[in-house]
C-alpha cells in the first residue's frame, strides 16, 4: 500500500487549529499512489500491542494526496468532518502506527522528543525522518529541517574484547 505517514505535531501551538479553535497535535497521512485508498477499517495507535487503537471512518484519500487526523483525545471520525483520534501524542517521544484493515502495520514513526510547534516528519530529498523547525501541516515536507544527532544509548558486540585463533564475524547492535 502506498501510503504512509508523512509528519506528525506533538507539541502544535500556532501551525494548525481544528474546528474547536484548539491548537492539537496532528498525525499527516500521504498516499503517494496513483489510485484513491479507501481508509475504512485502517487505525492509528500509539500502542503496537493496539493497532487499532483508534479506527478511520468510511473515507478516501485521494492520489498524491495528504489527510491530517487530529490527534486530540477528542474521539471524531465524522466522515464529514475533522478526524480526532481518542489519544493524543507525547511530545516526549513515541512511535504512531498506522495499520490496515486486518490490523497489519503498514506505517510507524519513531517521535524523538519535539520541541514545541516543530513536527517530524518524512523528508523526500533524504528519504528520512526528520524534525522540521516549520511544520507544513496538509502539505510537501519541504521546509526547513533541523539537523539532528541521535545519541547512542547502548552499542552491543556480539563477542568480548580479546584475542581469537582465526576469522570471527563481529556484529555490532546499537539502540537509540
Amino acid at each position: 500500500i502506498p501510503l504512509f505517514i508523512s509528519e506528525v505535531a506533538s507539541s502544535n501551538g500556532s501551525n494548525f487549529q481544528d474546528e474547536d479553535g484548539e491548537y492539537v497535535d496532528w498525525i499527516e497521512l500521504y498516499n503517494d499512489g496513483e489510485e484513491s485508498i479507501s481508509l475504512q477499517g485502517f487505525g492509528l495507535s500509539d500502542k503496537k500491542s493496539l493497532p487499532k487503537l483508534w479506527e478511520f471512518p468510511d473515507i478516501q484519500i485521494l492520489p498524491k494526496s495528504y489527510l491530517l487526523v487530529c490527534a486530540s483525545g477528542k474521539n471524531r471520525a465524522d466522515e464529514d468532518g475533522e478526524l480526532h483520534t481518542n489519544f493524543k501524542i507525547n511530545s516526549g517521544g513515541e512511535t504512531i502506527y498506522l495499520s490496515d484493515m486486518e490490523g497489519k502495520l503498514i506505517s510507524s514513526v519513531k517521535i524523538e522528543n519535539t520541541e514545541f510547534d516543530k513536527s517530524y516528519g518524512y523528508f523526500k530529498e533524504t528519504m528520512e525522518y526528520v524534525a522540521f523547525s516549520v511544520p507544513t501541516p496538509g502539505k510537501e515536507n519541504n521546509g526547513e529541517r533541523e539537523l539532528r544527532t541521535r545519541k547512542t544509548e547502548e552499542l552491543k558486540v556480539s563477542h568480548p574484547a580479546g584475542y581469537y585463533d582465526g576469522t570471527i564475524l563481529l556484529l555490532f547492535h546499537v539502540e537509540f
